[in-house]
């Protein structure tokens, strides 16, 4: 059948990094200062 040669050819790694990596492109571009203002946050001594 078609279907179990579509599920045999999904690449699970390949799909996951991709979707991280659209992920955090889409959320720093919509949220920029997101990690400076995070950091500014937090401790000077838990960010090294």
């Amino acid at each position: 059948m078609q279907i179990f040669r579509v599920i045999k050819d999904i690449n699970i790694k390949r799909e996951r990094e991709e979707m991280f990596y659209r992920f955090d492109s889409i959320f720093f571009k919509l949220f920029p200062n997101f990690a400076t203002s995070f950091n500014a946050l937090l401790k000077p001594s838990v960010l090294y």
